[in-house]
């Protein structure tokens, strides 16, 4: 019981090859630090970008009935449609100015995660719910945590420097929330249906009936998806991948040897989602290219035997192979 109740050891496990050898740590903390308060500031320029980008949508919800609201703007029955819009665009786009301005002011992240919460639900409201938005909800939320001050007042605090990367690092781990639920659901449904005699998700032809099925309900799909129901065993190897990236995405956020790469290939499944069912993720593609692959913590130069032997899972093959990682 001791053992499952050890935090330290628990993180060890996920650390993996990269556990008990990175004696540069706290000097390259600073750096970290920097890299991870720059990267707070281009998050909050991208998203105010994307709010931008969907300016149009203003007019168009001031007009709209909203029959069905979700929970975060269920307020709108006695406040009114035009106030609980032009409230939740305002906060959004304000607060996203100002936190692009002043990151170091939790007020502002705070009224931006505020605005961002109705901006959602009011985009998810009367339709069906997708899920381009919620990653960078949920990071907003994160980063509403960061410390208060400028970069000098944190960067003279050790103290604080690990606060903003141990938020930072909050952030990429609820990113990644999403992906290992989506694996976890993936390989639960697979067991179920193998148990009944299915095709499930470990099946060589599971690709190619998911995109069955799914041109039945579209009738359309990816530039992709025509060639791969006509040689179905192509995609199987993709599609274990996918679920491998997908599982182990909360375990790849320990390992910072790996971000970049993981961060890349996530990139790679998205783009392969649409290529083959038609489905677009440009959102989730920016946010992961941010939090991954421009990860603060991610080492300085890349050492491909050090991160195949920090890969979730396939670490171990890769030191039986011989892989083992420098020392440092």
């Amino acid at each position: 019981m001791k053992g499952l109740c050890d935090a330290r050891a628990w993180r060890r496990r996920l650390m993996g090859a990269d556990a008990g050898r990175q004696p540069d740590a706290f000097a390259r903390q600073t750096s970290a630090f920097v890299a991870g308060h720059g990267l707070v500031r281009v998050f909050y320029a991208a998203l105010l970008f994307l709010l931008l980008d969907d300016l149009r949508e203003w007019p168009r919800w001031l007009a709209a009935g909203f029959d069905e609201t979700l929970w975060p703007v269920s307020w709108m029955a006695w406040a009114g449609v035009p106030f609980v819009v032009n409230t939740a665009w305002t906060l959004a786009l304000l607060g996203a100015g100002l936190c692009l301005l002043f990151p170091g002011r939790r007020w502002a992240r705070v009224m931006l995660f505020l605005g961002l919460l109705q901006f959602v639900a009011l985009t998810y409201s009367g339709v069906k719910i997708k899920h381009h938005w919620h990653g960078w909800l949920w990071v907003s939320l994160c980063l509403a945590f960061l410390p208060d001050g400028d970069r000098a007042s944190l960067e003279a605090s050790r103290a604080r420097r690990q606060m903003h990367l141990g938020v930072v690092f909050g952030a990429q781990c609820a990113l990644a929330l999403f992906y290992s639920l989506s694996g976890a659901f993936k390989l639960g449904f697979a067991g179920a249906q193998a148990l009944i005699g299915d095709v499930h998700g470990l099946h060589p032809m599971a690709l190619a009936y998911q995109l069955a099925g799914y041109l039945a309900r579209h009738s359309e799909a990816g530039m992709l998806g025509g060639w791969l129901l006509e040689h179905p065993l192509l995609g199987f190897p993709a599609y274990q991948l996918a679920i491998y990236l997908e599982l182990f995405s909360l375990v790849a956020v320990f390992r910072p040897s790996v971000h970049r790469v993981w961060g890349l290939a996530l990139i790679a499944f998205h783009v392969g989602n649409e290529l083959v069912l038609g489905i677009a993720f440009t959102r989730q593609l920016l946010l992961v290219g941010l939090l991954f692959v421009c990860s603060p913590t991610a080492p300085p130069t890349f050492d491909w035997r050090r991160t195949a032997c920090d890969l979730p899972l396939l670490g171990g093959l890769a030191r039986r192979l011989g892989l083992s990682p420098p020392v440092r």
